[in-house]
């Protein structure tokens, strides 16, 4: 069975329960979609994502990296816009598939929303420049870039093209999926009463006019390709199936994929996963039991990442201080100098003061010498 993880939105601290209501997603949210799947030996983890917090966006790729430990095969799979940590959580894919018209944005991490001293900003700054030189070196470690030009992209903050995709080596593969083509009404091509008479339907009887080309496509094994009205490439119980504008008949499909699709009235009944040939049914919602040894192994490892975490930041603030510290002894010394240079100047004072004054002594004392020696004559 191939399990499907789905990180869609913003990415947010996992404190909020409500985040998934929102748009949003984090850790926990990944967590709850394995734990109903933990039975999968693979996963497509699909993402459409503007990026968001870096400190969740990190627990989220440490756990999916201690899944990897345990021997699950991830598939990273873009399901529109993947940008800023989106990329980042991408590249966690063993495969990673690109579908060709959507968005890849990769950039350096920066600081929002932020108050406090002068001391406070520069320590932020620290932190950002160490977490830009940290995302330079994931991407270069997981890319064809070496360091320099990885960072050089980074700083960019541009979206990737479908050659760079394969040629750097974000995606291991890029596959075609349409767009929303157009919607047909056919009572405007006055056609509504003809094909009334044709099937043999009364003048009564209502007719859906409207029929929409959706833009998430399925190959077959036999090279057909399905219009899905999923929002994910995988099949899924409940999606609307079209071939060519018409629903395809009831029956058994196989995808390049691998996955046996049942058909019923131009829908998903069930999917079987043919190399293991096991169902897997949408609307299920029995409890799941987990292997307890995966929550913890993705436990430590998302502990790892936030320990790897507290000591750069331990590091910067430290730099930081050694830094202020520094500051502050050579103004110490300044000071010092200064007040032995005053020391100086008030000994010099003193001295020339007290050579001054014992001159004048002197004279005045010869002076009195030299009355005194009058009177006596006299």
């Amino acid at each position: 069975m191939i399990g499907n993880l789905f990180i869609h939105g913003t990415i947010i601290g996992s404190d909020s329960e409500k985040a998934e209501a929102f748009g949003y997603t984090s850790l926990v949210a990944i967590k709850k979609q394995y734990s109903k799947q933990s039975e999968a030996k693979s996963f497509n983890v699909n993402i459409n994502s503007v990026g968001g917090d870096i400190t969740e966006g990190a627990k989220m790729f440490a756990f999916l990296e201690g899944l990897k430990e345990q021997g699950i095969e991830l598939t990273t799979v873009t399901d529109g816009l993947v940008a800023s940590m989106g990329t980042y959580l991408f590249m966690v894919g063993q495969e990673r598939i690109y579908y060709d018209n959507d968005e890849f944005r990769p950039h350096l991490p920066f600081a929002s929303n932020f108050t406090g001293s002068s001391v406070d900003l520069l320590q932020a700054g620290l932190y950002v420049d160490t977490k830009e030189k940290e995302f330079a070196q994931f991407y270069a470690d997981r890319t064809n870039l070496d360091y320099q030009a990885s960072f050089d992209l980074l700083a960019e903050d541009r979206y990737i093209t479908n050659d760079e995709m394969i040629s750097i080596g974000f995606a291991t593969q890029i596959r075609e999926k349409r767009q929303i083509v157009a919607t047909i009404n056919i009572e405007n091509m006055g056609l509504i009463e003809d094909a009334k008479k044709v099937l043999g339907l009364s003048k009564e009887t209502e007719v859906k006019t409207d029929v929409e080309v959706n833009n998430v496509l399925i190959t077959l094994e036999d090279g057909t390709v399905i219009d899905s009205s999923s929002e994910v490439a995988v099949p899924e119980v409940g999606d609307t199936w079209m071939v060519d504008g018409s629903r395809p008949e009831s029956g058994d499909y196989v995808t390049v994929e691998g996955y046996t699709v049942t058909i019923t009235d131009g829908k998903v009944s069930e999917v079987v996963n043919s190399e293991e040939d096991e169902i897997v049914e949408v609307e299920a919602e029995a409890e799941v039991t987990v292997d307890p040894m995966v929550e913890v192994n993705a436990e430590i490892a998302s502990l790892k990442a936030m320990m790897e975490t507290f000591k750069l930041e331990r590091d910067a603030l430290m730099t930081s201080k050694d830094e202020e510290i520094t500051g502050i002894k050579a103004e110490l010394n300044e000071t010092s100098e200064l007040l032995k240079e005053s020391i100086e100047n008030i000994t010099t004072l003193r001295t020339s003061a007290s050579v001054e004054f014992n001159s004048n002594k002197t004279e005045d004392n010869r002076e009195d010498f030299s009355i005194s020696r009058v009177r006596k004559n006299k």
